[in-house]
């Protein structure tokens, strides 16, 4: 039975998100020391740096690229960002941005790069509470976009004045649109000690999640939407370490 390119990156998508949850749920359930009393209601905030892996959708991208000899742009990059969040009786409120940034590809002809970049308003819940440790999820929604540059490497001037006078050689592909974030995290909050129902210092935590970018074909040159364009952009699993600080208590 034939399956399509498509449906193998949704196989593949949905794969790596369920082996993401596996994961954080294994490593709640083998560290931590016995969970709260029933009832127990968490109250604190944080604030803090995110660095990790970002998954990219340029497989309709890569293919069209392929058909006029392009270069294939990476499928993912280094995510930079940070954000923060208070908690008020386990519900989640807070906020995360940041951008992507990935290797360039280059040709015989053409190089091209791509980066990007997202913010998103968060809406969680703490599930577990033990110890030093807070286990949750996040669903978040917002906006991002997704730029290519396309550079024709032949012919290029060798003084200003020529290229003002032929500033044809690059060409900006702009993508952007609605998103929404779905992850989950652990943060572990080391160094502050604790005060009887408190505890607070350093935030070290992983995150893990899927990034769902609706724009598809929605690719802009300067102020012009160009037709015919594939349904790619920034849609992909994640995975992120946070640094920071903050604190909780129990009531």
């Amino acid at each position: 039975m034939f399956v399509s390119s498509n449906e193998k990156r949704n196989t593949m998508k949905s794969f790596s998100f369920s082996l993401a949850l596996i994961v954080l749920q294994a490593v709640v359930a083998v560290s931590l020391p016995a969970q709260e009393p029933a009832g127990t209601k968490i109250y604190g905030g944080s604030g803090y740096f995110m660095t990790g892996y970002s998954r990219m959708d340029p497989a309709a991208l890569n293919a069209r690229f392929s058909e006029q000899g392009l270069p294939a742009l990476p499928e993912g990059g280094w995510f930079l960002g940070g954000g923060g969040h208070y908690i008020f009786r386990n519900l989640i409120l807070g906020g995360e941005g940041g951008g992507v940034i990935s290797s360039p590809a280059t040709g015989p002809r053409y190089n091209v790069t791509s980066s990007g970049g997202y913010g998103f308003l968060n809406v969680g819940y703490v599930v577990l509470s033990r110890g030093s440790i807070l286990a949750y999820p996040l669903v978040g929604a917002g906006g991002g976009g997704m730029s290519v540059l396309i550079t024709d490497r032949t012919g290029l001037p060798d003084s200003f004045d020529a290229l003002l006078r032929d500033p044809v050689h690059q060409s900006l592909l702009m993508h952007g649109g609605f998103m929404m974030n779905f992850s989950v995290g652990i943060d572990w909050f080391v160094g502050g000690g604790q005060e009887g129902s408190g505890t607070g210092g350093w935030l070290v935590g992983l995150k893990a999640g899927y990034l769902l970018d609706t724009a598809d074909d929605n690719w802009m040159l300067d102020d012009r939407k160009l037709t015919g364009a594939p349904a790619a952009g920034m849609s992909g699993f994640y995975v992120r370490i946070t640094l920071g600080g903050g604190g909780f208590v129990r009531k």
